[in-house]
């Protein structure tokens, strides 16, 4: 179901190292790279959203919630973060 949905949906994966640097990747990349390691992924879309259908040990932060900038503080910020939202506008 997890493919399905991905081919559906419109993907963007970006790569933040520090908060400065961010690189999109393809869907392909992206399983690639979670074979290798244990990604930090953030799934910025609501509960909802979320609940529908998600990435295996992604944590969800919505970025529309109040609190975001608090909660995504207890990200590891020594490791990349691999961002998925909906549609890349978020």
């Amino acid at each position: 179901m997890k493919k399905v949905i991905i081919s559906i949906l419109t993907i963007i994966f970006g790569f933040i190292a520090n908060a400065q640097e961010i690189k999109n990747i393809s869907v392909e990349d992206f399983y690639a790279l979670q074979q290798k390691n244990k990604l930090q992924i953030l799934d910025v879309r609501t509960e909802q959203e979320f609940e529908s259908g998600k990435i295996k040990n992604a944590i969800n932060i919505d970025v529309n919630a109040r609190d975001f900038e608090k909660q995504i503080k207890y990200l590891d910020s020594n490791k990349a973060i691999y961002v998925y939202c909906l549609s890349g506008g978020r």
